[in-house]
């Protein structure tokens, strides 16, 4: 095992394993001890219930994962220490702070371990017995580039060997029974997120100086749902779109949600205008046309999905992306002729563009007949644009425009598929009540679907790294760690607001996918409405 990340992974499964049950507190109770200077900070209470809530769930998979690619070392480690693997997350309370030291990542983790378990530890792993620190024992693996001290008759400090800063600091100050002088506890961002009871879960990050500033989050689990509250603010915000100005109804996502396997909504204000930009430089059309523009309502929503590769024309055995645009309009009158005379102009730019192949524009049907699919076939197109990516092959210009319970839509998709599945879901949507607020957007995600999808990625690996063969096993393993995290839950869904440039506001629900004894329980929960 060699790098830092792996050694943090290490003691902080480690420590988990082997600390004693904890006590239900603020997860941000210990940052009155912690320095003000760290770049991480994460707490866990209770972890023994969180244990019990995921360990038989397909979101152990993802540890696993995690476990096997920390190395050797740690396979080691929990060996001789006698602790199952899986277990070593989800036992007890835990504490992990981190801090950048120059060119080196310093770190401590804080956990509680009784006299007992502390003598098992030790006889298992006989570790190396060094000169007490204060009154403190001092112990180490140097195997393993570990260090541990017992600060308190529960509490185990574990750090990297040889020592860092925060280590010495805590032995320090939990000898003379004094606290920082400045605490992370005074920073500004603790009074940000009102503490609600129940949560077991705090998370600091001061974010990388390419952005500046710093995150926080709360989180609870309750039953099979996790609820995350997240609150962030950046020197330099990393949001391509303005800051929403006015009130818009959030609640369209619902209608989309049940045929797609995920699905993005924002404001109309949060339209890419430099991206018109570009395309009408390189096209001679914008993105949307005027009359487009001027007919917008509120919001647009993106929907993703998926084609079954082994039928389309170049029969790859792989699962396709599809996309489809959703534009919530005032007025349907006239819509399919705007969507008509844009989308044929831009389908012959892209004819200039690439005039080696040339395409056949869609046939104009009559006006105000909605019902009528439009489709350009951009294959040719797309395979002169990149001929070894299969993900491409499948992409074309379809579009139409639908009407609902939650209002008309223009709907413009890269495959008739997509398209076909986001009109039904816009004409069998049922008016629901508005959620209106200055949102700056939110989504969903159905996890199975998209961890299936992920996992056919991960099966062809080779086919989409064919530019680079040595990329091949780390873009599988990406794919295939991605896979499991999604497929650990049924859903999920977010809302996230801006109050200004620089803050943000997320709060984030989804639901734990039941685990294979709990498979004949009850059927599968929908999400709450946004």
């Amino acid at each position: 095992m060699c790098g830092i990340r792996p050694l943090i992974l290490c003691a902080t499964l480690f420590a988990a394993a082997l600390s004693g049950p904890g006590v239900a507190t603020d997860p941000f109770a210990r940052a009155v001890d912690t320095p003000s200077d760290i770049s991480l900070y994460v707490h866990v209470e209770n972890t023994g219930e969180l244990r019990a809530a995921v360990a038989t769930r397909p979101v152990a998979a993802v540890f696993h994962r995690m476990l096997r690619e920390a190395g050797p070392a740690w396979a080691t480690l929990t060996r001789q220490a006698g602790v199952d693997p899986l277990d070593v997350w989800l036992q007890r309370r835990v504490t992990l702070m981190v801090r950048e030291d120059g060119p080196r990542r310093d770190w401590l983790l804080l956990t509680e371990i009784d006299v007992e378990r502390h003598r098992r530890l030790e006889r298992r792993l006989r570790p190396r017995r060094l000169a007490p620190v204060g009154s403190f024992a001092i112990a180490e693996l140097p195997e393993h580039a570990i260090r541990w001290a017992q600060t308190g008759e529960r509490e185990l400090a574990i750090g990297p060997m040889p020592a860092g800063r925060l280590m010495n600091e805590h032995l320090r100050r939990r000898h003379r029974g004094v606290r920082p002088d400045r605490a992370l506890g005074d920073h500004e961002s603790l009074t940000r997120l009102r503490r609600r009871p129940g949560d077991t879960i705090g998370v600091f990050v001061r974010h990388a100086a390419l952005m500046g500033g710093w995150s926080i989050a709360r989180a609870r689990i309750e039953a099979d749902r996790v609820q995350v509250r997240h609150a962030a603010r950046f020197d330099h915000t990393p949001f391509r779109g303005p800051v929403a100005t006015t009130d818009w109804d959030i609640s369209p996502l619902t209608a989309f949600r049940p045929e797609a396997l995920g699905v993005l909504i924002e404001p109309v204000e949060a339209w890419p205008e430099s991206l018109d930009g570009f395309v009408q430089a390189t096209l001679g059309v914008p993105l949307l046309s005027a009359a487009m523009r001027a007919n917008r309502r509120d919001c647009q929503v993106i929907t993703f999905g998926e084609v079954e590769g082994r039928l389309e024309a170049q029969g790859v055995d792989q699962l396709l992306p599809a996309a489809a645009l959703a534009i919530r309009i005032r007025n349907r009158r006239g819509a399919l002729d705007e969507l008509d005379d844009h989308l044929i102009r831009f389908s012959a730019g892209l004819d200039r563009l690439q005039p080696a192949e040339a395409l056949v524009p869609p046939p104009v049907a009559e006006a105000g007949d909605a019902q009528t699919f439009r489709h350009v076939d951009l294959r040719r197109w797309m395979h002169a644009f990149a001929p070894e990516q299969p993900l491409l092959q499948s992409v074309g210009l379809s579009w139409a425009v639908a009407s609902g319970g939650q209002g008309s839509f223009y709907v413009i998709a890269t495959h008739p598929e997509q398209l076909a599945r986001t009109v039904t879901a816009i004409e069998e949507a049922a008016p629901g009540p508005p959620d209106v607020g200055r949102w700056a957007g939110g989504g969903c995600l159905d996890g199975g679907r998209v961890g299936r999808h992920l996992r056919s990625y991960a099966d062809e690996a080779a086919r989409l790294a064919v530019d680079d063969p040595e990329a091949v096993d780390a873009l599988r393993e990406t794919f295939l760690t991605l896979s499991d995290l999604a497929a650990g839950f049924d859903w999920c869904q977010w809302r996230l607001k801006r109050p200004c440039e620089r803050t943000m506001h997320l709060d984030v629900e989804l639901e734990l996918r039941p685990g294979v004894s709990d498979a004949a329980g009850p059927e599968k929960k929908l999400p709450r409405e946004p």
